[in-house]
C-alpha cells in the first residue's frame, strides 16, 4: 500500500475563513481611521473658534484700554471713540462698532467719524467683519472701568472687564 502523505497547504475553506477574518480587521480599522479623523476635524474646528475668540478680546482689549472720547448708543448697538491702537497704520484713529443685521463691523478712520456713520466717512474708512453671527453688543461706563458684552451665538458668551480712568 502507498503511503498517503498529507498535502501541505490550506483547504478552500480555511482560505475563505482567513479572507473574512481579514476583511473585518481592515474594514473596523477603517470605521476607526474614520472616527479618529472626525473628532481630529472636530477639535481644529474649536480650536479655530476659541483662537478667533481670543483674537477678538485682544482686539476689544486693545482698542478700549487706549480710547479717549467714547461715545456710546447701546439702542442702536454703536460704540464710537478715538484710539491709539490701528489696524492700517493709521495714528490715533477713530474707531466704531456696530452691529447690524446680527454681523459686528469694526469701522477705522483716520477722519472723525459721527456715532451715526454716513456713507461719505466711508470713503476715509477701513471696514472690518469681526463677526457674522452676532446675537448681542453692549458696552456700558462704569466708575472704575467699561464692560463688554458680547454674544456671539448660544455657546458663546463673553463679558470683558476692562479697569481704566474713563476720560
Amino acid at each position: 500500500m502507498k503511503n498517503l502523505r498529507a498535502k501541505k497547504g490550506f483547504t478552500l475553506i480555511e482560505m475563505i475563513i482567513a479572507v473574512i477574518i481579514f476583511s473585518l480587521v481592515v474594514i473596523l480599522l477603517y470605521n476607526i481611521i474614520g472616527l479618529l479623523r472626525k473628532t481630529k476635524d472636530k477639535d481644529v474646528a474649536s480650536y479655530q473658534k476659541y483662537h478667533k475668540m481670543q483674537e477678538l478680546k485682544r482686539l476689544f482689549y486693545q482698542d478700549l484700554m487706549y480710547a479717549t472720547d467714547i461715545k456710546i448708543d447701546n439702542a442702536k448697538k454703536r460704540v464710537l471713540f478715538k484710539t491709539t491702537n490701528s489696524l492700517y497704520g493709521y495714528s490715533n484713529p477713530y474707531v466704531e462698532y456696530i452691529l447690524a443685521k446680527n454681523r459686528l463691523f469694526r469701522v477705522e478712520s483716520y477722519k472723525k467719524l459721527s456715532i451715526y456713520l454716513k456713507s461719505s466717512m466711508l470713503d476715509s474708512s477701513k471696514i472690518l467683519l469681526l463677526l457674522k453671527s452676532c446675537k448681542e453688543f453692549s458696552i456700558f461706563k462704569e466708575k472704575r472701568g467699561i464692560i463688554l458684552y458680547l454674544k456671539a451665538s448660544k455657546e458663546n458668551i463673553f463679558k470683558i472687564y476692562f479697569t481704566k480712568q474713563i476720560r
